[in-house]
């Protein structure tokens, strides 16, 4: 009959006067709290656990556990009924009263069976590795009786079988011992042989050749002693000084009259005894076949060396009884105790070397790791720990896995631990495990025995009650470095129900550390840029990019780029609040860097802009000394757009065939007059001719026909040329003629262009999107990332098709995609650059965290000073009222009631 679970309990089903429960085994979580109470421990998930005739006793509930029963009440006292129903208990309840605070479960009898019986074959093994076998010149060394090594059977009562047979044999050896006689299976050696008879296999030594020898055996204070080590007295007349050693095997116990004597007359003063049992020789591979004593047989060391128990010697001064040692009771495998959460603290290096960060999947050849695990924190640099943590992988957790696998281990003392439920005290959301600290999970717990078990799932950086999780930094820095939105980010951990850090947080940290480091990580690349162009002419770019599109921009940023690298020069964030409009934003930019420029010795000789009048009349009257020119391609655009505003009207229709060439002569015009404005003007104008197929004209300097082959007779006549005089030729006339664009082209003789602005500009859309609404600082720190990106990724190659497949082309080619721009109307093949390495981002990442532990917080002015306008919160032409004045005021068209608008006139 099942027995009541709480241990030392002795109720059973079978005393009906007190009440069983079985285990609520379809509630799993009532089922573990059922099983903590009774101090039952168990392994894995409860979903495999067998909680078939497992009951808890009625002894173990409250009365108020139970339901009120009314029903038998009632039948009982109308007499209906003899006896009343079983009790049931509440959903949920869990027993209370009589717990026995022991934690150890009474063992099984067959557990404690296996275990004595591991426990005495532990002893047998440990004698043997204890005591090495060597030759022996005594004699009476006892060695096995059987030649064939034994071999275990596949049973108990086989192994049991075989073990008698070799204890029957060791008795009659010994008995025959005692009787004077020997098998030929043992070896006895007397002096001069007169104490026995001894068979053929028998080796005799004399009285003068064992007078000088000694017996070693196992002193019993001295653990560590491999050999048994006692010193024989020697007797007057040479007789025999017998040293009793009353052997007890294990599975039976000898006689004492089946007794071993050993002579001390030997011929070796230091030889090692062979105290062998012959049931273990059987057990062995290696067997002693009677031969020479003095001819010593290797024995492997002992793999474990266990202390053996003072025990007191019994008889005269030599004898001595072969101790049993106790094996360890076995413990169930455990984990060890878990620390507290990793904290790295700030420390200084003994000697201030420039340290170079290793990117993750690099080895990093000058790092050694430490031959002691247990003290690599303290010999790791503070830089080492930091990277080991970059680094480090991280893995999404599920918390069902997380609870099993807590589940499964094991306090320090063998107990299984407690999992319980927390709630957190921000979200007051349930959290199974422990308490979130934005996306750690810290579980304290005990075990059963009460031990405390904590664990967290990051590191700690810092000190004391400032130290923040290492994931919640490295998340808020990933995000910013990545040009990720926070609602983005945190949207998509919602979807997943995946912990996240706050806004809040994630500002926190931007203001305090990740801010910081990209100022002054910006004002090294910088600098480091300027200083390998002093003394040398720069060519310079520079283009303006609002936040938003229109009139209406609260950011202007303005970027100066070097036109042969693609390298930025710097860059310069303007506040609608520091100018008078957001179209004078550019202009005031532009004036800000080229003075900064100035000032730190960095020598423009060109500078190439879009056509913006204020910047081109700044540049005449402030810096005529720099040559400044305009965009190529801003001038085609402007040249392509009047010609298509010509072509629009009825009469000047057969402009449009025309206006793709007429632009690509403008480039072609540009790029092969060397940089004479003359020649320029001459080719630009003489568009005018060769659309009414006249390809030489007079009244030029320089240019004077056309450098094209003579067209073939069907070409021409396929050619839609326009009639000389025609409105549609002297539209044209007109554009090209025009005084503004003549001066323009004047300023595109060197052929500069700003394409590589536009990139830039394109790629800042990452880290600032015109979409999204960012303060000052923040918009300064975004630009300076996209800055960052761009100096480290110049001088991309077009990549090579590595494989060969059925759309790319031969391997080792150049890659191209096609694409179809609908501005063109046409399919165009754009080259495929190399990808770009973002390994600078891993060394700003390790200079936040760096930053957290030295306690740095806030940018320094040297860095990052903005101006005091720039900061105003408020850009709003007029003052804010206050929000309960705007809401009294507000009225709507779709409203009810009140908020209807009044009626005009009222």
């Amino acid at each position: 009959m099942p027995l009541c679970r709480v241990f030392d309990c002795k109720t059973n089903t079978g005393q009906t006067d007190i009440p069983c429960h079985r285990f609520p085994a379809k509630d799993l979580e009532t089922s573990r709290r059922w099983l903590i109470a009774c101090k039952i421990q168990w392994e894995g998930s409860l979903k495999n656990y067998k909680f078939r005739n497992k009951i808890v006793c009625g002894l173990h509930f409250a009365p108020s556990d139970y339901e009120d029963d009314t029903y038998s009440k009632v039948m009982l006292a109308d007499g209906k009924i003899e006896k009343a129903r079983p009790k049931r208990l509440k959903p949920g309840v869990v027993p209370t009263l009589n717990l026995t605070k022991l934690s150890d479960p009474k063992p099984r009898l067959i557990s404690q069976q296996r275990a004595v019986r591991q426990e005495k074959e532990a002893q047998k093994r440990t004698i043997i590795d204890k005591v090495k076998p060597a030759t022996c010149t005594t004699a009476n060394a006892i060695v096995s009786s059987s030649d064939e090594s034994h071999k275990p059977g596949p049973s108990i009562k086989r192994r049991r079988k075989k073990r008698k047979s070799g204890n029957a044999t060791a008795k009659e050896g010994l008995e025959s011992e005692a009787n004077g006689t020997t098998s030929s299976g043992m070896q006895c050696l007397g002096a001069n042989g007169a104490n026995g008879t001894t068979s053929s296999s028998m080796q005799r030594l004399g009285a003068n050749e064992a007078a000088s020898s000694s017996m070693q055996c196992p002193d019993p204070d001295d653990v560590a002693s491999p050999s048994v080590q006692c010193s024989l007295p020697e007797s007057s007349n040479n007789a025999v000084t017998p040293l009793i050693l009353p052997v007890e095997f294990h599975d039976f116990p000898l006689k004492k009259s089946a007794q071993t004597q050993i002579s001390p007359e030997m011929k070796s003063s230091e030889t090692q005894t062979d105290w062998a049992d012959p049931i273990l020789h059987n057990n062995s591979k290696k067997q002693s076949h009677g031969k020479y004593p003095g001819k010593q047989e290797q024995c492997q060391p002992p793999v474990e060396e266990l202390p053996l128990p003072e025990q007191p010697t019994k008889g005269n001064d030599h004898e001595y009884c072969i101790p049993t040692p106790k094996r360890p009771s076995a413990k169930p495998l455990h984990t060890p105790a878990p620390t507290k959460p990793r904290r790295i603290e700030y420390k200084e290096d003994a000697e201030d070397e420039e340290e170079v960060p290793v990117k993750p999947g690099k080895k990093d050849t000058d790092y050694e790791p430490s031959s002691s695990s247990s003290s690599s924190d303290e010999e790791c640099s503070t830089e080492e720990l930091i990277r080991e943590i970059i680094n480090d992988s991280k893995y999404i957790v599920f918390n069902s896995c997380l609870r099993s696998l807590i589940g499964q281990c094991r306090c320090h003392c063998g107990s299984v631990l407690l999992i319980y439920d927390h709630v957190d005290k921000y979200s007051e959301e349930k959290s199974e495990l422990g308490s979130l600290k934005g996306s750690m999970l810290t579980v304290k717990t005990t075990c059963l025995k009460g031990h405390p078990w904590e664990w967290s799932s990051q590191p700690l950086i810092g000190e004391g009650k400032e130290a923040v999780p290492a994931g919640n930094l490295m998340l808020s820095a990933a995000m910013l470095f990545s040009g990720t939105s926070f609602a983005k980010a945190s949207h998509m951990a919602s979807f997943m129900n995946l912990r996240f850090i706050s806004e809040g947080t994630k500002i926190g940290h931007e203001g305090s550390f990740i801010f910081p480091v990209v100022h002054e990580s910006w004002y090294h690349e910088k600098h480091t840029l300027w200083r390998s162009l002093e003394g040398t002419p720069v060519r310079g770019c520079g283009d303006a990019r609002c936040d938003t599109p229109g009139y209406c921009a609260k950011y202007c940023t303005y970027v100066m780029m070097e036109m042969d690298t693609g390298k930025i020069l710097d860059i310069e964030t303007l506040s609608v609040n520091e100018a008078s409009s957001s179209n004078a934003m550019e202009k005031e930019a532009c004036h800000r860097l080229l003075d900064r420029l100035k000032e730190n010795d960095v020598e423009l000789s060109i500078f190439c802009t879009d056509r913006h009048a204020s910047i081109a009349k700044m540049m005449r009257e402030e810096y005529a000394d720099i040559d400044h020119q305009f965009d190529m391609w801003h001038l085609a655009k402007s040249v392509t757009k009047k010609l298509h505003a010509k072509a629009r009207q009825k009469e000047c229709q057969e402009l449009n065939p025309w206006i793709s060439s007429i632009k690509n002569h403008l480039w072609w015009a540009a790029a092969s007059c060397n940089g004479n404005s003359i020649e320029l003007t001459e080719k630009w104008r003489s568009v005018v001719h060769h659309v009414v197929d006249r390809h030489d004209w007079g009244g030029s300097q320089q240019y004077h026909q056309c450098v094209h082959d003579p067209l073939p007779p069907e070409e021409r006549e396929a050619k839609k040329w326009l009639e000389e005089g025609s409105e549609a030729h002297e539209a044209l006339g007109k554009v090209i003629n025009d005084n503004t664009l003549l001066k323009g082209i004047n300023k595109v003789n060197l052929f500069c262009h700003t394409g590589k602005t536009e990139v830039f500009n394109s790629s800042l859309l990452k880290f600032a999107p015109k979409r999204s609404n960012f303060g000052y600082e923040g918009m300064v720190v975004r630009t300076k990332l996209a800055a960052i990106e761009n100096n480290m990724n110049t001088g991309r190659v077009q990549a090579r098709v590595q494989h060969e497949t059925k759309h790319s082309g031969p391997a080792g080619s150049l890659r191209y995609k096609v694409v179809y721009p609908k501005a063109k109307k046409d399919w165009v093949a754009k080259p495929i650059y190399e990808g770009k390495e973002y390994g600078y981002v891993y060394d700003l990442i390790e200079d936040v965290l760096l930053r957290k532990l030295a306690k740095k917080k806030g940018t320094d002015k040297k860095f990052f000073d903005p101006p005091a306008k720039a900061l105003e919160k408020n850009i709003a032409g007029a003052e804010n009222p206050g929000k309960a004045v705007v809401i009294a005021a507000h009225q709507s068209r779709f409203g009810t009631g009140d908020q209807l608008g009044h009626p005009i006139g009222s």
